[in-house]
């Protein structure tokens, strides 16, 4: 699933990278050459790369049913919480798992070059409608990325978000 996404994601860039092997943390692990990230749900993978000049990447992909909204208050900061506190529940539920997507993409995209586990209270998101993202870290520690941007698109019943860190 996910590493033949990968392949199939990096042959279409005709770039050569070698095997893609596993980190410690599941992570993919290419030459240094590439950026990548892969996600999966059930019968369905994604993949996004790049060359490695232009940052590095996040995925994720979650499938809009069952809900669980109950993941909130571990997933939100506080600033978050208030922010879908009045919207009706179908409307909070999505708005939970952008946010929650969004921070799973975050981790993909800066664990790489924080090599450490990077919490849900370590960013903000608020959903714009047009599919971008704004995001606000709060980093406990360095390398703070130069610039952060995310999009989030639909794929019938999967939210997909895209992150992308530059360091430069």
């Amino acid at each position: 699933g996910g590493r033949l996404a990968a392949r199939h994601a990096i042959d279409a860039l005709g770039i050569e990278c070698g095997p893609i092997l596993s980190g410690p943390r599941g992570e993919p692990l290419t030459n240094t050459k590439v950026s990548l990230s892969i996600s999966h749900k059930s019968n369905t993978a994604v993949a996004i790369v790049a060359k490695r000049q232009h940052g590095t990447l996040g995925i994720d992909i979650e499938e809009r049913h069952p809900e669980r909204s109950g993941i909130s208050t571990r997933i939100l900061t506080e600033n978050e919480l208030v922010d879908i506190e009045d919207l009706e529940p179908s409307r909070k539920w999505i708005s939970i798992l952008k946010r929650f997507s969004a921070k799973e993409s975050i981790y993909k995209a800066l664990a790489p070059t924080q090599n450490r586990y990077i919490g849900f209270e370590e960013a903000e998101i608020f959903p714009i409608v047009n599919g971008h993202l704004q995001i606000r870290l709060f980093l406990k520690k360095n390398p703070i990325p130069a610039h952060i941007s995310g999009r989030f698109f639909w794929n019938h019943d999967h939210l997909i978000t895209t992150i992308r860190a530059s360091w430069k």
